[in-house]
């Protein structure tokens, strides 16, 4: 794969994974302030976490092997690159085109112009916070790169400029120069009025169901890999098929205590949803919700090979029954006779 190319194919790879971890906690926090979750807003953060991803490798990246290791000097002279690109032909912009070192200086430009992009539409703030942002990633990046990434090398791999400071934060004040064109905080929702209920919408429904999904995923795949790893570096030495079973065990018991202790799964309480009436006889509704939601959809994954269809089966009838009705208590509503509402009604 081309040099240029791998850095954005990882930051892409690694940034979807770590959207995946945040997931929950992300809705959470946009459902308590905004009291909804739009797809802009959504698209926005992880658009910034690809990008925050893509900086660090584009600038430290690759890295050297073992035996391979050729120390940098710094370049501490301001606006030497400029001094620089005049040891090439100029005179011309066709020769300007194709001068690497004016190359290198516009592509710094275009690597921080985003930054001030998300500084006004996705955080709502000025010229002077993406000035700061853009002055502030930049000398991390660059004390990184002179610090051999804070020691993990014994010297810098990678040239510490302070060239690369000026066209780094320059970029980011031109990105947020052009995003004056759109409102402030236009990739954002406005916050709704504290304590204000919000209706239970088809959208805030599917995203607790993937809250939920999501969290399953995240908390079985930890629990996995935590025996996996201390099975290998460790004295301890794991009995077979306690991995699988930790994958399955700890978001199982994560998702039977919520609902036990609150009538809620982790996805209503991201979404602030509740289950009403919670009594008579709570207990059996609490188990209807665990069974006729994520609970159930893990149980049948239990299931023997030539029923194992049954989990996808389950799946869309729960998807189907909590969209279609206008109430959208889907399975866990109608087996524990029990409407949906914000939880701040």
């Amino acid at each position: 794969m081309n040099d240029a190319i791998t850095p954005a194919v990882l930051a892409v790879f690694f940034g979807l994974g770590g959207a995946l971890i945040v997931f929950t906690p992300f809705v959470a926090l946009a459902y308590r302030r905004y009291g909804r979750l739009t797809l802009r807003y959504v698209v926005g953060w992880l658009g910034f976490l690809v990008y925050f991803l893509a900086i660090w490798l584009y600038t430290l990246a690759p890295f050297p092997e073992p035996g391979q290791l050729r120390c940098a000097r710094a370049q501490l002279t301001p606006l030497f690159s400029i001094r620089d690109a005049l040891d090439y032909p100029h005179s011309s912009a066709a020769e300007l085109l194709h001068n690497p070192v004016i190359a290198q200086m516009a592509l710094n430009v275009a690597l921080f112009a985003p930054l001030g992009l998300f500084a006004r539409l996705l955080w709502s703030r000025g010229l002077g916070t993406a000035l700061a942002a853009g002055a502030g990633l930049s000398l991390l990046v660059e004390l990184t790169q002179l610090t051999g990434d804070w020691g993990l090398y014994d010297c810098a791999y990678r040239v510490f400029d302070v060239d690369d400071l000026i066209t780094n934060t320059s970029g980011a004040l031109l990105g947020a120069l052009a995003a004056l064109v759109l409102p402030r905080g236009w990739l954002t929702p406005r916050p709704q009025p504290p304590g204000q209920p919000a209706p239970v919408t088809a959208g805030r429904r599917l995203v607790a169901m993937l809250a939920d999904g999501v969290s399953v995923m995240v908390l079985g795949a930890v629990g996995g890999l935590a025996v996996q790893l201390a099975d290998q570096h460790s004295r301890f030495e794991a009995p077979p098929g306690l991995a699988q079973t930790v994958a399955f065990g700890l978001p199982f018991a994560a998702q039977a205590v919520c609902v036990a202790a609150s009538g809620r799964t982790l996805g209503d309480i991201a979404t602030v949803l509740r289950w009403q009436p919670a009594r008579p006889a709570w207990l059996w509704r609490r188990l209807a919700r665990l069974i006729g939601g994520i609970g159930g959809f893990q149980l049948l994954a239990l299931a023997p090979e030539p029923w194992a269809g049954l989990q996808f089966v389950f799946a869309l009838t729960a998807l189907v029954t909590a969209l279609a009705g206008r109430r959208r208590r889907g399975l866990p509503g109608l087996l524990g006779r029990q409407s949906l509402q914000d939880a701040r009604s």
